[in-house]
């Protein structure tokens, strides 16, 4: 496993733990009563599900080597289009420098 996917599981297992206490914060907060109680657990955990859902599938697109192409691909297009600005923002510096 690479350290990126390493700490992209990590990130995942984080929420997953986040949500969990949120749940049990919650429950003892709680002045409901059990059916809306019941409501709001299924909510959360469906919150809780979703977020894992979402950090396993951005893992696995990290750890799939045509999905790490479309990666590589958008930083590099984003790397040139920095590049782009900073080198436009010298030409008007140096510009407005001369005036």
């Amino acid at each position: 496993m690479t350290e990126a996917s390493a700490r992209w599981d990590d990130v995942g297992a984080r929420f997953a733990e986040l949500g969990k206490h949120l749940k049990e914060r919650y429950d003892a907060n709680a002045t409901f009563g059990d059916e809306d109680r019941e409501k709001m657990n299924n909510a959360l955990r469906q919150m809780s599900d979703s977020l894992d859902a979402g950090f396993t599938a951005l893992g696995d697109s990290i750890r799939d080597p045509s999905m790490r192409e479309d990666f590589k691909q958008a930083g590099v297009a984003i790397a040139e289009a920095l590049s782009a600005t900073f080198t436009e923002v010298a030409d008007e510096i140096r510009k407005a420098v001369k005036k």
